[in-house]
């Protein structure tokens, strides 16, 4: 059985999206991110126009600053259009620019977006293979590794359970290459947890060990199921 919630605070997208590291965006632009998914998803290629004061709203943005705003919001765009989509399936690498239009209105200060038709199956017409998440749990969450752990598991909600490599993980969430596995689980996996478990019911994370030498060589996450969110 699905849960209906409100259309714009939904975070919909097909799974192909978490192929794009999202996670090298700060928690802002990740917010940002988020927010503008929610609202263009089911729109198709259409310009879709925001005001300033509904995207700050959606994505829980703090600064007052209209200036500080607009800064933040082209840094997001510029950040995800340096991004690298890979179409494994096609044997190319392209670069991922989801919004072909993104235009600010300084004056009337709103902002309108349109999705690059290349990628527009990203934000609609959703079959088996999609992740859904409530916008206000994610923007909520203040750690941007601990955002890009949250989309991952939600990725996974029917199964409730989500393995990754140790390489896999640190490319995903974007960790440092100089945090070794014992700051990762101290410094985000440990965090993560504690934090993601009101979301997440018996959320757990057992590492897997290469059998001869116990090395760390993936993390296996597990939690209850949870039913499938679907748009009011």
């Amino acid at each position: 059985m699905s849960e209906l919630i409100p259309i714009d605070t939904l975070v919909q997208y097909d799974n192909d999206l978490n192929r794009v590291l999202i996670g090298k965006l700060n928690k802002t632009g990740q917010n940002f991110l988020m927010a503008l998914m929610a609202r263009v998803k089911n729109h198709g290629t259409d310009n879709i126009v925001l005001t300033f004061s509904e995207i700050k709203k959606l994505s829980k943005y703090k600064p007052t600053s209209n200036e500080r705003f607009i800064i933040d919001l082209r840094e997001m765009n510029h950040e995800l259009s340096s991004l690298v989509f890979s179409a494994e399936s096609k044997n190319m690498l392209v670069d991922f620019s989801l919004f072909v239009t993104f235009k600010i209105n300084l004056l009337e200060k709103n902002l309108t977006v349109r999705v690059n038709p290349d990628f527009e199956y990203i934000l609609n017409n959703f079959q088996e293979t999609f992740t859904s998440f409530e916008l206000e749990d994610f923007v909520s969450i203040r750690s941007k590794y601990t955002k890009s752990l949250f989309r991952l598991l939600s990725n996974h909600n029917s199964t409730g359970s989500l393995k990754l490599t140790t390489e896999e993980f640190r490319v995903l969430l974007d960790i440092p290459k100089s945090y070794r596995n014992n700051s990762i689980n101290e410094r985000i996996i440990a965090p993560s947890l504690e934090i993601l478990s009101d979301y997440f019911d018996n959320l757990n994370m057992d590492k897997i060990l290469e059998p001869e030498t116990h090395k760390i060589i993936g993390y296996h996450f597990t939690f209850k199921p949870k039913p499938l969110l679907s748009l009011e």
